[in-house]
């Protein structure tokens, strides 16, 4: 069995602006894609 490490980093995804508005996610697909890799119906992964 392989293992695989995908690092991602950066961005302000979700972090709350100084006016009480929230910065959008951005990394959906990406994200998306780091869990389709896995080729698991139940992958083990950690954001």
């Amino acid at each position: 069995m392989s293992k695989k490490i995908v690092a991602i980093g950066g961005g302000e995804n979700g972090r709350i602006k100084s006016d009480g508005t929230y910065y959008p996610f951005k990394t959906k697909q990406i994200d998306m894609e780091i869990i389709n890799i896995t080729v698991k119906n139940i992958p083990i992964f950690c954001f």
